[in-house]
């Protein structure tokens, strides 16, 4: 799947980061991105740094994009960073917060679907005051825009110009993370009320180990779905090595490109305590809902999921990091 078909996947509500090390990787995920913003009737605010706004133009323009009519009409606004980000060269995360807020809403009133920001974060390598505040900055997107307003935004930071540390804060700080012409569901990602609390490293050192559990049970899966294979009579190595590509793309990635999540929210929570042991009584009891409702749910997973059965609907979901179990 090429970068563009990912990032059409990718709906509203959603937060990403692009780590680049060339003009090259910023051009080819911020032109495609703005342009299916434009095409799916989305307001798109395009926030540069060094980049030149005649050549984001130009570049839309060759992908069929009437530059002049949306620029004019205020579906697309081109700006550059410090006009953005900063109150009199400050740097403010609540200011900054709220009129993202205030944008979206604004975008809904005035009869678009959502607002999509692309923003490179270059202009932050100069010394503005409240910069100490980026990283609680992305954090508090994760808990106060992204989760509660239909807003779309990729961050961009060039590794070249930001120290490493810095680049560990903002890969830790978003759940998607596009490198190298992919997108990636990041399991590095620490959720806000964790990464902004007190025990910030204690909470950096738990999510690691989940993660190592969390890969240990996915392994456990894998094994069990070929034993699985075997054990109905496939005809033959290749065969299994067929079917279990087709499940298990993530078989030889470290880190799985993005696959478009098909469950809601209810049904992950459900798969959540299928994956802890729960009964569909239990499963019920826990989210008040009939033990038939539950029974339902299950139903529409396993077919959203074409799986066999709880468990391996369990471990799809796994796979794809549709679900963490703790």
């Amino acid at each position: 799947m090429n970068l563009e078909r990912m990032l059409q996947d990718i709906e509203l509500h959603n937060h990403l980061c692009l780590i680049y090390e060339s003009l090259e990787e910023w051009r080819a995920v911020t032109i495609p991105f703005i342009a299916i913003g434009l095409q799916r009737r989305e307001r798109c605010i395009c926030v540069l740094s060094d980049q030149s706004a005649d050549m984001v133009r130009a570049h839309l323009g060759q992908k069929g994009v009437d530059v002049a009519s949306v620029e004019r009409s205020g579906q697309l606004i081109i700006a550059y960073g410090p006009e953005a980000y900063t109150t009199e060269m400050s740097f403010e995360p609540e200011r900054i917060i709220d009129l993202a807020i205030a944008r979206t809403e604004e975008a809904i009133r005035e009869g678009y679907s959502g607002l999509r920001v692309i923003g490179d974060m270059t202009w932050a390598v100069r010394d503005y005051p409240g910069l100490d505040k980026l990283l609680e900055y992305e954090a508090r997107l994760n808990r106060e825009l992204f989760p509660k307003y239909p807003c779309l935004g990729i961050c961009q930071y060039d590794r070249r110009k930001f120290s490493s540390k810095l680049i560990k804060g903002v890969i830790m700080t978003h759940p998607l993370l596009v490198k190298e012409n992919r997108v990636y569901n990041n399991f590095y990602y620490v959720p806000p009320e964790d990464f902004l609390g007190r025990n910030r490293a204690a909470m950096e050192v738990q999510h690691w180990l989940n993660n190592l559990e969390r890969e240990r049970h996915i392994q456990q899966m894998r094994e069990k779905f070929v034993e699985d294979i075997l054990a109905a009579g496939a005809r033959s190595a290749e065969q299994v090595f067929k079917d279990y590509r087709q499940f298990w793309p993530r078989a030889e990635e470290k880190t799985a490109p993005i696959i478009k999540n098909p469950l809601t929210l209810r049904q992950r929570q459900i798969l959540n305590l299928i994956a802890q042991g729960g009964t569909n009584r239990q499963i019920g009891e826990s989210l008040k809902l009939s033990e038939q409702t539950v029974k339902n749910h299950i139903v529409t997973i396993l077919r959203k999921l074409n799986a066999r059965d709880r468990s391996h609907a369990v471990a799809i979901a796994m796979d794809h990091q549709w679900i963490v179990v703790e």
